[in-house]
């Protein structure tokens, strides 16, 4: 699209009006880079890109897009651009296609003019019916698009629905009999940290399928083993891994805008994490502590320097 189509009342909106100058300038210059692409509103494997790659693509800064703000969200490696107005996408490639199409057959009219009579009628409806299979076929392809966007959209609600971050259910797991000796925490972050390598969702189900084959220390004459060998104390290297998982979480749910809820009603810029993200922050910071607090002593022990986080 050539034109940035917006309605007058989006620029009423609390979302719009809560924030702050330059984030709304930042949301112009997503919003016209997605319409220029015809994306969807989502620019996708962008968590990568660099600072001078957002301004020589998108007219905008790398401090600029991971700030936050209501008027986008990230989820997963890309970028949704809220209020992206996809209707008139839709409209415009309709429009486009049906016009490629009308000038094809109008091409076919003027050459079918030129050709005997006795050809004119089964050449005209050879071309036409040739046209008709290419724009049905264009457009299966476009809703095929379209399916697996909503399919993609879908997955990563379910996946957030079921979230690995539900502190009840990691308890009622460490509780649990069948998992007795494994540290379900530790291999909770440990899965987070593959998940985040691999580009996976962090799933409840997945979770499950890790801690079932994840190895048990096995106890010998009261000295814990595993495969044979005795245990060694947990290392630096997996308290650092599960450490960043948790900060990566907290990031997580500060910059959610679901997570977040004016304080007043007259102020709605004014906003505060919801009681149930604020709950879920005390937690995650507690076992930031914690972590902590076992790499220092973990230094402490073996006589290390301590490591700087």
């Amino acid at each position: 699209m050539i034109y940035l189509n917006l309605k007058t009342s989006l620029l009423r909106l609390p979302e719009y009006i809560g924030s702050e100058p330059t984030c709304r300038a930042t949301w112009l210059n997503l919003l016209a880079y997605c319409c220029e692409q015809e994306n969807g509103g989502a620019i996708e494997n962008c968590a990568d890109w660099k600072d001078r790659q957002w301004q020589q693509t998108c007219g905008v800064t790398l401090e600029e897009v991971r700030a936050d703000c209501a008027l986008w969200k990230w989820q997963q490696d890309a970028l949704i651009v809220m209020f992206y107005p996809s209707d008139k996408q839709a409209e415009v490639q309709a429009k486009r296609a049906a016009g490629k199409l009308g000038g094809k057959r109008s091409g076919v009219s003027r050459r079918s003019k030129q050709l005997p009579d006795s050809k004119n009628e089964a050449q005209l409806k050879a071309s036409c019916e040739a046209d008709i299979e290419a724009a049905l076929e264009a457009d299966l392809k476009r809703k095929g698009k379209e399916r697996n966007r909503n399919r993609k959209e879908k997955l990563v609600k379910v996946a957030d629905a079921s979230a690995t971050n539900d502190t009840d259910w990691i308890k009622e797991l460490q509780n649990n009999p069948a998992y007795a000796g494994l540290d379900v925490e530790r291999e909770l972050g440990k899965m987070q940290v593959w998940c985040a390598t691999n580009n996976k969702l962090s799933t409840r189900r997945r979770f499950i399928n890790w801690l079932n084959r994840a190895e048990r220390p096995i106890a010998i004459n009261g000295t814990p083993v595993a495969n044979g060998t005795p245990a060694r104390q947990t290392s630096a290297w997996s308290l650092k891994q599960s450490l960043e998982a948790v900060k990566t979480q907290i990031e997580r749910l500060r910059s959610n805008p679901d997570n977040s809820e004016p304080k007043d009603p007259s102020t709605p810029w004014d906003r505060q994490l919801t009681e149930t993200a604020r709950r879920q922050h005390k937690e995650l910071k507690q076992r930031e502590q914690e972590l902590t607090h076992e790499l220092s002593m973990l230094g402490a022990t073996t006589g290390t320097p301590r490591l700087k986080l």
